[in-house]
């Protein structure tokens, strides 16, 4: 399978779609007025996060399943690297309370993740 259905069959497959067409996502997500685009074009959106590896990208869909049942916010950090969003002391006491954060290295993700 190829495009958007990628990642249900091949997540390697889905992870170069993504590479080559995020941004076409972000902005897609950010432009259109339709809530039901919006959730959609959120589905396929993917970041890292500080509970995985580095490279390891994961879909909102994942990290809400992963959040305790009081945690009702989606945390991010935007930082120009991984290196320099694991040293913020904003990061280190949401870890302390075992909290997980999307990290993204886009500015692009600020509006989408705001949306």
């Amino acid at each position: 399978s190829s495009g958007i259905n990628a990642e249900y069959g091949d997540p390697a497959k889905y992870a170069e779609f993504y590479k080559e067409f995020g941004r076409f996502l972000r902005i897609g997500l950010v432009s259109t007025e339709s809530q039901t685009e919006k959730e959609d074009l959120a589905k396929l959106l993917r970041f890292e996060s500080s509970k995985e590896e580095p490279g390891v990208m994961i879909s909102l869909d994942s990290y809400m399943e992963r959040q305790s049942e009081d945690e009702k916010s989606i945390y991010y950090m935007s930082a120009p690297s991984r290196d320099i969003a694991l040293q913020s002391p904003y990061l280190e006491s949401l870890q302390q309370n075992n909290i997980e954060v999307l990290l993204s290295y886009n500015k692009e993700d600020d509006v989408v993740l705001f949306k």
